[in-house]
C-alpha cells in the first residue's frame, strides 16, 4: 500500500503536469513547458520511492506468513512490468478525475472500453500473483501433508506393468 499510495501521489502531480497547461491555452508554450517541468519534479519524487520501496527482485519474498495481512499489504512488493501495469491503472484513475474536473471533455463509451482493457491487463497481470497468495492462505489454514492411498489401484494411468 505504500508503494501505491506513492504511487498515487506522483501520478496526481504527473496529471496536473501533462494537462494542466490546457486551461491556459494562451500561456506562452516556453512558460508551459517550464511550469510543467516544475509540477513534474514533484512527480518524481514521489515515483522514483514507490518504486524503489514496491520493486521485488526475483530473490525476494513478497509475503510474509508472520506479517498480518495490514502488515503485508503494507510492504508488498511487485515485479518491475507489475509496477509498471499498477501505474497505468493509477495514471488513468488520475485522468478521469481531473478530466471531469478540470478539463471537463467528453469521454465517449469507446474511452471507457479502453480504460477497462487497461484494468483488464492489470487482473492479467496480477492473477499469478493473488492465485499464490490464495494457495499459500490455505496451505497455512491446512497444513497437513495430502496423502494418497490406493494410488496404483485408483489411478486413471494405464497399466505400467506390461
Amino acid at each position: 500500500m505504500l508503494t501505491i499510495a506513492l504511487l498515487i501521489c506522483s501520478n496526481t502531480f504527473m496529471t496536473i503536469a501533462w494537462y494542466g497547461h490546457l486551461k491556459f491555452r494562451s500561456t506562452p508554450l516556453f512558460v508551459a513547458i517550464l511550469l510543467s517541468w516544475s509540477i513534474a519534479f514533484f512527480e518524481y519524487c514521489f515515483q522514483v520511492p514507490a518504486n524503489r520501496y514496491g520493486h521485488a527482485d526475483g530473490n525476494e519474498q513478497t509475503l510474509t506468513d508472520s506479517d498480518g495481512w495490514l502488515q503485508s499489504a503494507w510492504n508488498a512488493k511487485f515485479s518491475a512490468p507489475q509496477l509498471k501495469i499498477i501505474q497505468e491503472v493509477i495514471t488513468i484513475a488520475a485522468f478521469v478525475i481531473f478530466n471531469a474536473l478540470v478539463l471537463k471533455d467528453v469521454v465517449r463509451a469507446t474511452d471507457w472500453a479502453a480504460y477497462a482493457l487497461i484494468i483488464l491487463a492489470v487482473v492479467v497481470m496480477m492473477y499469478p500473483r493473488w492465485a499464490h497468495v490464495h494457495e499459500r492462505q490455505a496451505a497455512v489454514k491446512d497444513p497437513s501433508p495430502i496423502t494418497q492411498t490406493n494410488q496404483g489401484a485408483n489411478s486413471n494411468r494405464p497399466d505400467d506393468s506390461k
